[in-house]
């Protein structure tokens, strides 16, 4: 009789602890639940209207890029608005649509500098439909991971605490400069649709370059087929970052120009150089991104761009002059 009651007695106390230990698990799980999320962001990109960033490595200056009533984008900062690059907005638009953590990292501001998300540290986003914030995110300390080969970022919604780690390099695409979201196309174009060019320089210097049958020709003496070939070749597809914001090229003429006429444009592409101060040499324009004027000193644009004929000329073989 004892052994029987000892054996109920046991088989009921096995069977309370497990039901406490289920009941602990159960609540473990929820507050697990509550403190990690799978999808921190998760947006409809082509309701985005804006999106406001504050980068860290400028000073959290705001940079804002707007959608406009066409579907272009303008970026804006302090009292400059420019066009956008389209394949940098693209690239954003795509990387916000959806983030997802892959661990929680820390659940108290205890730890934020130490992830790089707090005020000084981070570089703050908001994304905006119409007047609706939808998101409002921290991006912090980056760094790679060699087991996955991938990138990964911290990062903290605004109005929480929990710092999660994310994979990807979203976080460094919010903390660029002003200048990393704006138009910075000099020439951007087939070459093989051109058919002439011609560079309008002081003095007698000035040439043309002319397509006919599908070989470009020229006056310029003893001229080389292939470095002509090799400079079409870079200035295809010209960019630079180096922005000159409070240049006026009103009334003022050009040094060099230089006109390209091709098959499939609405006008020629125009580019010029104005005389500039000692830092930037040269002010450089075109008529293909008509807001924004470059720096002619920096990475040698005015060089690249406005060649001179000794450089397009065939060495000549010294075996044959003697």
């Amino acid at each position: 009789m004892f052994k029987k009651f000892t054996l109920k007695k046991r088989i009921l106390i096995f069977v309370l602890l497990l039901a406490i230990i289920l009941i602990f698990q159960y609540f473990d799980k929820k507050k697990g639940d509550r403190t990690f999320k799978d999808v921190l962001v998760r947006i409809e990109s082509e309701k985005i209207t804006s999106i406001l960033m504050y980068p860290q490595n400028t000073g959290h200056q705001e940079i804002k890029l707007t959608k406009t009533a066409e579907n272009t984008w303008i970026a804006e900062s302090e009292n400059i608005k420019a066009a956008t690059d389209t394949q940098a907005i693209s690239a954003i638009l795509n990387e916000i649509k959806e983030i997802k953590s892959i661990r929680l990292a820390a659940t108290d501001k205890s730890k934020w500098a130490t992830y790089q998300v707090d005020d000084s540290l981070g570089s703050r986003a908001k994304i905006m439909e119409n007047d609706k914030v939808v998101a409002d995110v921290v991006f912090g300390k980056f760094f790679y991971n060699q087991s996955s080969r991938n990138g990964n970022y911290y990062l903290r919604l605004s109005d929480e605490e929990n710092v999660y780690a994310a994979e990807g390099f979203t976080g460094i695409s919010f903390n660029q400069p002003f200048a990393s979201f704006r138009n910075k196309k000099i020439i951007s174009d087939n070459k093989e649709n051109w058919n002439s060019i011609s560079f309008t320089y002081p003095a007698d210097s000035s040439f043309a370059l002319t397509k006919e049958n599908n070989k470009w020709t020229t006056t310029i003496e003893n001229a080389d087929s292939l470095k002509i070939e090799n400079y079409l070749n870079r200035i295809a597809d010209k960019s630079n970052f180096n922005f000159v914001n409070d240049f006026n090229a009103s009334g003022k003429t050009p040094i060099y120009k230089m006109i390209i006429n091709g098959n499939n444009q609405s006008e020629p592409i125009v580019i010029q150089a104005f005389e500039a101060d000692t830092l930037n040499k040269f002010i450089i324009h075109s008529s293909i991104n008509p807001d924004a004027y470059f720096s002619g000193a920096k990475e040698d644009l005015v060089k690249n761009i406005f060649i001179g004929k000794s450089e397009l000329t065939a060495i000549p073989d010294k075996k044959k002059r003697q």
